[in-house]
């Protein structure tokens, strides 16, 4: 991103009202460090190193995490 770091759009993200409840997930190349991690720690759902996953089990796991935050904001919905 050519103005902005990651680290520094998900912290801008999470000050906007309209888009601070949005769950973010993080793909990344890069081995994150145990301070950079600690920086994302309550601001993103997940982080996911590219690596790791074929692109059927990363489409599985963002698929999953939608769909956790579709149940989570039905419920909310029905109180």
């Amino acid at each position: 991103m050519p103005e902005m770091d990651g680290f520094q759009f998900v912290e801008e993200l999470r000050r906007q009202p309209d888009w601070s409840r949005i769950p973010v997930v993080v793909i990344t190349a890069k081995e994150l460090t145990v301070e950079e991690q600690a920086q994302l720690n309550g601001h993103v759902e997940r982080i996911l190193q590219k690596g790791q996953y074929d692109s059927g089990n990363l489409l599985r796991q963002i698929s999953d995490l939608v769909a956790a935050y579709t149940r989570q904001q039905q419920r909310k919905r029905e109180q």
